[in-house]
């Protein structure tokens, strides 16, 4: 499995109405799979179990969470520092009091029973309960820390007051993986639906599509923000086969002494890939007349945020995002990419 990429979720609209239950929430996944929005935080509210949350890091996802680095945008994890994947979902009611007395949750992948027999399923849950508490014009932190085993099975049913929680003004509840039951196939644990309940009445999750498109739109602008921009790279660590598409593309000779080349690699803003031959192994006029700039091939960011990148005559391939692999599952995946920060820096300088 690869590792990471972080769902963000913001939902502006709250309200308790009459004949039903609506609220706002802000919810944040650790990961998800493969950096593909289908399998974010979003599919744990859309009442479908078909669709899921998935975990994106080695392993089931399970066990003690460690502190996480993310980057300044706040929607990509530069470091995960560990398993415990986990979901933190905030609540922003304006009516008070705000009340949960049952939390359901779907344990699996339910889009069919072979799937949902393939994939992990949570065992061992941790709840996490935080209550803001304001006194004397100062906010104090209340947390509850409950664990649960979880069924085997399609819906878990959650009692607070089993638990003995307080129902009362929850303003976030971080759910987070402690064990799982193993898949027959894939390694990967799975959560279709997660649910606040109130008295038999379940909580709407007001502007949900809203919301979606929101992320989507932030999301989609970081990434084209960091794809794009100039990059000192080897080609030393690329493999054989993708080494020789690069030079084919761009129509340069293949050179066993390649990890004494260095060259400039471009994401350009038409969406071009340009490879320039840099003077930096004592190379003569020679060898830049021998190795103009080239077009290796191009990029793009598709509807769901995800990086496509085409070399040469070979077919488009999506990147799969992973912790320490460069631009895995494409044609340029192994590309040492050096001077990252002072690159970036530069780039958005010129913007």
């Amino acid at each position: 499995m690869t590792k990471k990429v972080l769902g963000i979720m913001v939902l502006s609209f709250v309200g308790l109405y009459a004949g039903s239950l609506k609220v706002s929430i802000v919810s944040r996944a650790s990961s998800y799979l493969n950096g593909d929005i289908r399998y974010s935080v979003f599919s744990l509210f859309d009442g479908d179990i078909k669709t899921c949350w998935a975990e994106n890091v080695e392993g089931d996802g399970s066990g003690p969470e460690r502190p996480m680095t993310w980057d300044n945008s706040g929607l990509f994890v530069i470091d995960r520092n560990g398993a415990g994947e986990y979901v933190n979902v905030g609540f922003n009611p304006k009516s008070s009091p705000f009340l949960i007395d049952t939390i359901r949750i779907y344990n699996g992948y339910g889009k069919s029973e072979e799937i949902w027999k393939k994939n992990n399923r949570v065992k061992g849950l941790s709840l996490l309960f935080l209550y803001l508490v304001v006194k004397n014009n100062e906010t104090n932190v209340i947390t509850t820390n409950r664990e649960v085993l979880l069924s085997d099975s399609g819906w878990n049913e959650i009692s607070l007051h089993e638990l003995k929680v307080n129902p009362t003004n929850i303003d976030a509840v971080k759910f987070t993986i402690l064990s799982t039951y193993p898949g027959t196939h894939y390694n990967d644990t799975c959560i279709s639906e997660i649910e606040f309940w109130y008295k038999g009445k379940k909580y709407e999750i007001a502007n949900l599509e809203e919301a979606k498109r929101e992320y989507l739109r932030r999301y989609i602008e970081e990434r084209r923000k960091g794809s794009k921009g100039l990059y000192n790279s080897e080609l030393s660590t690329l493999s054989e086969e993708n080494y020789e598409k690069l030079m084919k593309a761009v129509g340069w000779e293949v050179e066993k002494d390649r990890e004494k080349r260095t060259f400039l690699v471009e994401f350009a803003e038409n969406g071009e890939i340009i490879l320039e031959w840099l003077n930096w192994a004592g190379e003569g006029s020679e060898a830049f007349r021998k190795h103009p700039r080239g077009v290796a091939g191009y990029w793009k960011i598709d509807e769901n945020g995800s990086l496509w990148i085409k070399i040469g005559d070979n077919p488009w391939k999506k990147e799969m995002l992973n912790d320490y692999t460069i631009l895995k599952g494409t044609d340029l995946e192994g590309l040492a990419l050096s001077d990252w920060d002072e690159c970036g820096e530069s780039w958005e300088g010129e913007e």
